[in-house]
């Protein structure tokens, strides 16, 4: 059984060395993966969100020793906490005593155990070597979820040819014994991913820890005159790219531009919404990881409206969307109020380091610094593991209550109850009818998505 809590939840992927990460009542935070050699290659992600909820970002990215890194800055944690006084408001201060408490494990199950461990030939599952001084159940200080490497094995054809033999990962659920695992997941086929759900089912029957996986690509809409907006509902007369929060440093885009992306975000939830397949999820398990997205043609922007009409749609359901801890997403759930209710995971945390990015919080926004063009890149003072550290905490801190004041919404300014403003309001939202319609006949920028 998942012992998560129904707050949020982070986790962080890479391995990492540090034994002693006490899980706190309302959520958790996990680092997965495995070192080889001097080139890390893992599920390296980081989760966010409540009980169910996380958030992470598969990459396979070159670091010298991850593992080691995930270890010390844990370590440096602990020592700057018994530095930092008690009561200081300064949010990295904050954050140094609670990054860690949401956060679980999520690995990719093909780095944690193998056939080939011992006899070198494919004839049994066992743990990697030193994975399960780790991982093993005697030895875990917080939850770990697996993953059946679905994006590795479909999409980018990256995962061992092993992999692919579905037999493996019900025996790798045995011996890791996790405290969640994702179903054996096909993201471009529905009827496969629904076929072997049942046969993972078949080997745990009413295993709580069972999570099962949706796909965007599955039933994504891109043809917006196909789209029927006029039926989103209490919204077909809302300007709804104020629900898009942007920070300065993101790419500028018209309100038109906005409202085409929310409204095309929102019609999709509705349609993968109202799936039949989806909805049997919903009711047998309670929860669903939303996968698909990093290869879908859904704005990054906009995807938090994505997730937010499910959320209002099935109140009290988890959900996880799958790599998507970004600054974006996470400010659009933080401004929705639904960091509570959907959890995600990412590993950005560590190209961020790579890329001297720095994660702040501006306006009530996380947002990212240094990311322009090389020429113009500031030189930083911080090292590598420190710029990890800043990323982590600030995607963690994302999900602490009280951490980051995430804006409200835009409200109208208008008052309706006025009989000239009423007139203004309404030439408003007939000329931003005119706009979207108008922007729904031509097909919309490659580039922009």
């Amino acid at each position: 059984m998942l012992g998560f809590p129904m707050s949020g939840v982070f986790g962080v992927a890479g391995t990492d060395h540090s034994s002693h990460v006490a899980p706190a009542e309302y959520g958790m935070f996990g680092i997965a993966g495995e070192t080889r050699g001097l080139i890390y290659r893992g599920v390296e992600a980081v989760g966010f969100g409540p009980a169910s909820r996380s958030t992470a970002i598969d990459l396979d990215v070159m670091a010298q020793d991850i593992a080691r890194v995930a270890s010390e800055l844990r370590k440096r944690d602990e020592q700057l906490e018994s530095l930092v006084h008690k009561r200081s408001h300064r949010p990295g201060d904050q954050a140094v005593r609670v990054a860690w408490e949401r956060v679980v494990w999520f690995a990719d199950f093909t780095y944690l155990v193998s056939p080939f461990t011992h006899t070198g030939r494919g004839e049994d599952l066992a743990w990697r070597a030193n994975m399960e001084l780790i991982f093993g159940e005697s030895w875990r200080s917080i939850p770990i979820v697996i993953d059946s490497a679905g994006y590795r094995r479909e999409v980018s054809c990256t995962a061992q040819g092993w992999a692919r033999k579905f037999e493996y990962y019900p025996r790798a659920i045995e011996v890791i014994n996790p405290d969640g695992y994702a179903g054996f997941d096909f993201p471009r086929d529905k009827q496969k991913t629904l076929e072997y759900l049942h046969r993972l089912r078949s080997y745990f029957p009413q295993d709580p820890r069972l999570w099962p996986v949706f796909s965007v690509l599955w039933s994504w809409n891109s043809s917006p005159a196909t789209l029927d907006f006029g039926k989103l509902p209490g919204w077909a007369s809302k300007d709804l790219s104020w629900f898009i929060p942007i920070t300065k440093t993101q790419k500028k885009y018209k309100p038109a531009t906005l409202e085409v992306y929310a409204r095309l975000a929102i019609a999709n939830a509705l349609i993968l919404g109202s799936d039949p397949s989806f909805k049997w999820m919903v009711d047998q398990f309670g929860k669903v990881m939303i996968g698909g997205l990093i290869a879908s043609e859904c704005p990054r922007i906009a995807r938090h409206l994505y997730a937010g009409v499910l959320a209002r749609m099935y109140p009290g359901v988890k959900f996880w969307l799958l790599g998507q801890a970004s600054p974006p997403v996470l400010n659009g759930l933080g401004m929705l109020g639904l960091l509570d209710d959907i959890s995600s995971d990412s590993s950005s945390w560590i190209m961020d380091a790579c890329l001297d990015r720095v994660l702040q919080v501006e306006q009530g926004l996380l947002t990212v610094f240094n990311d322009v063009k090389p020429q113009h890149r500031a030189q930083l003072f911080f090292s590598r593991p420190e710029l990890m550290a800043a990323g982590i905490r600030g995607r963690a801190a994302a999900y602490q209550s009280g951490l980051i004041k995430y804006p409200a919404p835009k409200l109208s300014q208008f008052n309706l109850a006025d009989l000239d403003d009423r007139r203004v309001v309404k030439s408003y939202l007939e000329e931003s009818r005119q706009t979207v319609a108008q922007q729904l006949r031509i097909r919309l920028d490659d580039d922009e998505f």
